[in-house]
């Protein structure tokens, strides 16, 4: 008897997927949402626990974050250049600006709102630890620091990647509104070329709700998955 054969159906690739992680944007997320101390997510596992649920080709991951000097803050400063080292070797593109320091003053209670650490507005007034009531005019002195161009240059590699025609998918970990205008962008040059792309932001939520870069496909990180994606290596100076 003559044989049949039968051609096996072909198989539609998945979508390539480029993700850009903004590391201080999700570090003060998950310590919002899951009170965590340090950025001790993992990238690499966070992007690829993504896109397997996504069912996206991961191919391309980067790493944006400021960093201080050692100057400035010896203990953050050889944090990230120990967990940049360990996220090189995994393939992780890790993409580094300088912080500007600053210091602020606060006079108490000038139009000064408080907040509890869950988020919930304090209507009161502070106290010192005898108990006895700060009183107004007393100033309070911290120093903060600003990042300079890290979603610029998100923005730019974004934008770049695209036109190369390199992803897909590109996916944001990030909340960062001021990413909004390059996704516009970016869906805006898609349309013009009759093409299709999708842009994703991916952000710590305790409830598995609530919203990230606007326009993009929401994915909130729930808690359980973020643990599975813990860097739990001590990148901190030894001494």
């Amino acid at each position: 008897m003559p044989t049949t054969t039968t051609n096996p159906l072909p198989t539609t690739p998945k979508p390539r997927a480029y993700v850009f992680f903004d590391g201080q944007n999700l570090f003060h997320d998950a310590e919002r949402e899951f009170s965590v101390t340090h950025p001790n997510f993992d990238p690499h596992r966070l992007a690829t626990l993504i896109c397997n649920h996504q069912g996206w080709d991961l191919r391309h991951v980067r790493f944006y974050t400021g960093v201080p000097s050692e100057k400035q803050n010896r203990r953050l400063s050889v944090f990230w250049a120990n967990k940049g080292a360990a996220m090189k070797r995994l393939g992780v593109e890790f993409v580094t600006r300088k912080l500007n320091y600053k210091d602020i003053s606060i006079k108490l209670y000038d139009e000064v709102e408080i907040f509890h650490p869950d988020g919930a507005e304090y209507p009161g007034r502070l106290f010192f630890d005898n108990m006895t009531e700060v009183p107004d005019g007393v100033v309070l002195r911290t120093r903060t620091f600003t990042e300079k161009g890290i979603d610029v240059r998100i923005a730019v590699d974004m934008l770049r990647f695209f036109r190369e025609g390199q992803y897909d998918v590109g996916v944001i970990f990030s909340r960062g509104k001021d990413l909004a205008e390059v996704v516009d962008e970016i869906k805006r040059l898609a349309e013009s070329a009759k093409s299709s792309v999708t842009l994703a932001s991916v952000f710590p939520s305790k409830t598995g709700t609530g919203s990230g870069v606007p326009n993009c496909l929401q994915i909130p990180l729930i808690q359980t998955d973020y643990d599975a994606c813990r860097d739990l290596k001590d990148y901190f100076p030894k001494r």
